[in-house]
C-alpha cells in the first residue's frame, strides 16, 4: 500500500472520477504466452506437495513464475522480460534440469516444453502490453504506471514506476494506464484524480475483480460511491494453438491460490479449542451448529466447505453436452473432482426465488412459509431452553421415534428442512412448540410446500441452465462468471471451477455452502 501524505491530497481536486469514461479496461490475449503460463502453474500445483524437500525442484519453477511475474507487470518485450529473469536470477537451469528430470521422470515431456518455450521467448519481440495499444500513448502527457521490484532494463519516457505522481514536481496529466493492476492500486490512483483518464491493460488469463471498486477518501465535498469501469470489448485473436498434453491444464495463478492442508489445520484447532468446552449443554449447542463439509479449492482465488453431512450431500455442478447445452446436476460432494464447475446461489437469493417461483402455485404460499419459520424458531428457543438432551429425550416421551439423534435435530433446523420424515415424530415437536392443536395442518402445510418446491425447482433450474448456456466465455476462460436471472439481482448465481479438493471436516453451518476468502474463515 502507498502511504498517501496528506498535503499531497490538497495539491488535488477530485472532479472527473465519476464520469463514465474515467476508466476503461482493455482485455490483452496472447495464446501463446497464456499456454505457456497454463504448463508452469500444471507443473507447481501438481508437484507443490514435493516444494519443501526438494529445493532443485523449487528454484526451477520458481525462474519461470518470476519470468511470468516481470512480463505480468512491465511493458517490455517477451525477449526483455527473459533478460531481467536471467539478469536478476542466481539459477543455475543446466544443472537442475538433468536433476529433475530423473527425480520425475513422468513430467519430462512438460519439463521440456517449458525449456524449449523460454528459449524462444529469449528471442520474441512482442510487446504483450503495447503491441495493440500504442494509441492510448500519443504525447507526454500519458503516463504507464509499473507495478514491479524489477526495473526496466532502458528508459521509456512514458513508462514510470506506480511512485512516481508522489514526486513534488508532478501535476495532473492527461491519462496514466496501469497494468493488471491490483484493487489497491487503482483505488490509490482513481482517489487522486491525478489524471482525465484512466486506462487499465488487463492479460485475459490475470483474474482481477474491480467490482468493489468505490471512493473513500476523506472529502466532505464527495460521496462515498462505486466508480464505473467500462470494458472495452477486444475481438480475440484466432489461434491454432494445441494442447499438446494430455490431461487437465489448470488456470489458477498459484498466487490466488491457496494450501488446504493449513486451512484444514486451522479448522482442526478450532474444534480442539471446542472440545475442550467443559459445559455439556453449550457444547452440545456448539456441536449442533456444525455440520461435516469437505474443503475445495476454487478459481478466483476463492475456497468452499461443501456441506458433505448424512443428510446433506450433494452440490449442484454445471456439466456441457457435447452439443455445448448446459446441464445442471446434482452430484455427491464426494464425486466432485477438479475441473469441474460448482453452482453457489446464495442462501437469501435462493430462498427468494423459491418463494417467488412457489407463489405461482399456491395463493397462501406466504402464510406456508410463516408457519415453517414460526415452529422452526419455537423448536429453536426450546433448544436454548431445555438444552439438546433433554429436547430429544422430550421428543421420545411425546411420540417421537427412538432413534432420534443430535444430527437429526441438525436436519430439522435446516432452512431447506420442512418437516420430519414421519407424522409422529414431526407431532412431538410441535407438543414441545405448544403448537400441538395445529399439528396436522402444519404437517399437511408442509406437504404441500414440498410438493410446490419441486417444481419449482425445476423451473429456476430450466432458467440456470438457459441464463449460462447464452454466455459461458468468461466461465470457460477464466473459471467463473457471475449471472443473474431477474432485473433486480436477486436471484444471482455464481459459477465457480475446483481447483483442488481437500479433507472432510466439521465447520460451523454458516461458512458452508458458498465461495468465500480464506481469510474470512
Amino acid at each position: 500500500m502507498i502511504k498517501i501524505e496528506n498535503k499531497l491530497l490538497d495539491k488535488f481536486k477530485i472532479s472527473d472520477i465519476y464520469k463514465d469514461n474515467y476508466i476503461k479496461s482493455y482485455p490483452i490475449y496472447n495464446d501463446k504466452f497464456k499456454y505457456f503460463r497454463d504448463i508452469v502453474f500444471y507443473l507447481s500445483n501438481r508437484l507443490k506437495n514435493y516444494f519443501e524437500n526438494d529445493i532443485n525442484l523449487k528454484k526451477f519453477l520458481g525462474f519461470y513464475h518470476r519470468f511470468i511475474k516481470i512480463s505480468n507487470s512491465l511493458p517490455l518485450t517477451i525477449s526483455d522480460c527473459a533478460f531481467l529473469t536471467v539478469t536478476n536470477s542466481d539459477v543455475k537451469l543446466t544443472k537442475i534440469i538433468k536433476i529433475i528430470k530423473t527425480a520425475y521422470p513422468d513430467y519430462e515431456q512438460e519439463f521440456d516444453f517449458v525449456i524449449n518455450e523460454f528459449e524462444e521467448f529469449k528471442a520474441n519481440k512482442t510487446n504483450l502490453f503495447l503491441d495493440n495499444n500504442l494509441n492510448l500513448f500519443y504525447d507526454n502527457e500519458n503516463l504507464i504506471l509499473y507495478e514491479s521490484r524489477y526495473e526496466p532494463n532502458y528508459k521509456i519516457n512514458y513508462v514510470k514506476s506506480k511512485n512516481y505522481f508522489l514526486d513534488p514536481d508532478f501535476k495532473k496529466t492527461q491519462s496514466i494506464t496501469l497494468l493488471n493492476p491490483t484493487l489497491d492500486l487503482l483505488k490509490e490512483i482513481a482517489y487522486l484524480d491525478i489524471c482525465t483518464n484512466l486506462n487499465i491493460l488487463n492479460f485475459s488469463w490475470v483474474i482481477r475483480d474491480y467490482s468493489n471498486l468505490s471512493l473513500f477518501i476523506s472529502n466532505s465535498e464527495v460521496e462515498t460511491k462505486k466508480l464505473k469501469i467500462n470494458y472495452i470489448e477486444v475481438p480475440k485473436p484466432k489461434t491454432n494453438t494445441l494442447n499438446e498434453f494430455k490431461g487437465e491444464i489448470f488456470d489458477e495463478d498459484i498466487e490466488f491460490s491457496s494450501d488446504l492442508d493449513e486451512i484444514y489445520k486451522q479448522l482442526e484447532a478450532k474444534n480442539i479449542e471446542d472440545s475442550k468446552i467443559e459445559d455439556k449443554d453449550q457444547k452440545n449447542e456448539n456441536d449442533l451448529e456444525k455440520i461435516k463439509a469437505t474443503l475445495f479449492q476454487l478459481s478466483n482465488g476463492k475456497i468452499a466447505l461443501l456441506r458433505n453431512d448424512q443428510n446433506d450431500k450433494s452440490q449442484d455442478v454445471i456439466e456441457q453436452t457435447p452439443l455445448g447445452r448446459i446441464l445442471i446436476k446434482s452430484k455427491k460432494v464426494d464425486l466432485i473432482q477438479p475441473g469441474e464447475f460448482v453452482l453457489f446461489q446464495g442462501e437469501r437469493a435462493k430462498a427468494n426465488m423459491l418463494e417467488k417461483e412457489t407463489s405461482k402455485d399456491i395463493d397462501n404460499a406466504f402464510e406456508l412459509y410463516a408457519d415453517r419459520k414460526d415452529w422452526k424458531y419455537r423448536f429453536k428457543q426450546e433448544i436454548n431452553r431445555l438444552g439438546l438432551e433433554k429436547v430429544i429425550n422430550k421428543l421420545k416421551e411425546y411420540g417421537g421415534r427412538k432413534t432420534i439423534k443430535v444430527n437429526n435435530i441438525k436436519y430439522w433446523l435446516n432452512p431447506k428442512s420442512l418437516r420430519t420424515d414421519d407424522p409422529e415424530t414431526f407431532f412431538s415437536i410441535m407438543k414441545l412448540c405448544g403448537l400441538f392443536n395445529k399439528s396436522e395442518e402444519i404437517w399437511l402445510n408442509m406437504e404441500k410446500l414440498e410438493k410446490a418446491h419441486l417444481k419449482a425447482g425445476k423451473e429456476i433450474r430450466k432458467k440456470i441452465e438457459d441464463e449460462v448456456t447464452r454466455d459461458t466465455n468468461l466461465l470457460f476462460e477464466k473459471g467463473f462468471q457471475e449471472y443473474f436471472l431477474d432485473e433486480k439481482g436477486s436471484g444471482s448465481i455464481e459459477v465457480y471451477k475446483v481447483i483442488e479438493k481437500g479433507k472432510s471436516i466439521k465447520v460451523k453451518f454458516s461458512i458452508t455452502d458458498k465461495p468465500i476468502l480464506p481469510g474470512d474463515l
